[in-house]
């Protein structure tokens, strides 16, 4: 059988950084002194980097899967949505032209006045992007995809382990058992409806198509992140990161303070003492935060984060990785500073971000009839849960 075209790809994709990181390892391992921060990190971005294209894999493959089901008039209809003679990449979030949506209208499964919704792949290819554009997601956090037909997803967690005891000969085994708990995902609704011309899906080169596809995913990405850090519960809004109870909070002062190493070492020692690892902690924090970090020098003027200003560092702080974020904000009250941030640092495989709906996209000739305009409509459902509060840490009072 024919391996298709995408699949090979990222295969090739995966082999190359296998291969990188055989060869990070291997460069690590020989150093006397043993593995660098640099060299850690560098080889947990890898290490992500192959599960995010293993997942892909596995996302294609379902997808061809489910292609392989359907309707042959219906994929000749899907298969009309691209130009053949355009060399983009299928991995392009694409958005049809004004002749491609009627033709996809015509021929394709109608959803009423919705029109047609797209394809799985372009829904794929859609979240593979949003993905790379969330920091949150970047970061390696867990997400799960919750079936059709379930509104939320119970994910069990042990809450209380079973005590290990020494036990002399022939006496009596002591009989305790462990006690568990649940965490429920329960997604909420993110949308947007935009109008669009016809005239320009209709007569506009393929860049209107790709500035819309862009400035969609930049503002889903952003409205995640937005609730997945410190989204606050009320109304629609998710329960953030921040926001969560039973985390662990260090301030920095009744009015707060610049934030040093000592207090990113005194929430990672927070983080050790509750047996977190420290191959799964990841930071986030405002880019102004991570930029009072990289300009603290040594007593003759030495930047400490990168001793070569002009050579590239990796964005990390103890060995963990930092992800710097206009999300996390830095208006926030501290006694009687109205500027102060706020400083993350968790475990990122005690938290799961739960996908009730991928991000959809669906057409509608018919919402603004009147005005011959092409209603676009986003819509999708996630959540974000942590499995164990104790492995998230809030440094709260970080000023400048």
């Amino acid at each position: 059988m024919q391996t298709n075209p995408l699949l090979k790809d990222l295969a090739g994709k995966r082999k190359l950084l296998v291969d990188e990181m055989r060869s990070a390892v291997t460069t690590a391992e020989s150093r006397s002194s043993g593995p660098t921060p640099a060299d850690n990190t560098n080889i947990r971005q890898l290490d992500l980097d192959i599960a995010s294209l293993d997942q892909r894999s596995a996302e294609v493959s379902a997808i061809l899967k489910r292609a392989d089901e359907m309707d042959p008039d219906v994929m000749a209809a899907l298969d009309a949505q691209r130009d053949p003679a355009s060399s983009r990449s299928r991995d392009n979030i694409w958005l049809p032209s004004r002749s491609q949506f009627a033709e996809l209208k015509s021929r394709a499964i109608d959803n009423g006045d919705a029109g047609p919704l797209l394809t799985a792949q372009q829904s794929t290819d859609f979240a593979d992007r949003l993905r790379a554009r969330s920091v949150v997601m970047a970061s390696g956090v867990r997400v799960v995809d919750i079936a059709d037909g379930h509104a939320t997803m119970r994910i069990p967690k042990v809450a209380t382990s079973t005590t290990i005891s020494m036990v002399a000969e022939g006496a009596a085994i002591p009989q305790n058992d462990a006690t568990f708990g649940s965490v429920v995902l329960e997604p909420t609704k993110l949308a947007a409806l935009l109008l669009a011309s016809n005239e320009s899906l209709s007569d506009t080169a393929p860049a209107l198509r790709e500035i819309l596809a862009a400035d969609l995913t930049r503002e889903v990405a952003t409205k995640l992140d937005g609730q997945f850090l410190i989204g606050d519960g009320t109304g629609s809004n998710m329960t953030g990161l921040t926001a969560m109870s039973g985390t662990t909070s260090q301030s920095l002062g009744a009015n707060g303070a610049t934030p040093t190493f000592d207090d990113f070492a005194d929430a990672l020692a927070t983080l050790e003492a509750a047996n977190v690892g420290r191959e799964d902690i990841v930071a986030f924090m405002a880019p102004r935060t991570f930029s009072t970090f990289r300009k603290i020098k040594d007593a003759d003027g030495r930047y400490l984060t990168n001793t070569v200003p002009t050579a590239d560092a990796p964005a990390s702080l103890f060995g963990v990785p930092v992800y710097a974020t206009t999300n996390v904000p830095v208006d926030q009250t501290q006694g009687t500073n109205d500027d102060a941030s706020t400083i993350l640092l968790l475990d990122r495989s005690q938290v799961v971000i739960g996908r009730r709906k991928q991000v959809e996209i669906s057409y509608s000739e018919h919402f603004a009839f009147d005005a011959d305009q092409t209603a676009i409509r986003l819509v999708a459902r996630y959540d974000i849960q942590a499995i164990n509060a104790a492995a998230i840490v809030k440094i709260i009072g970080v000023t400048v």
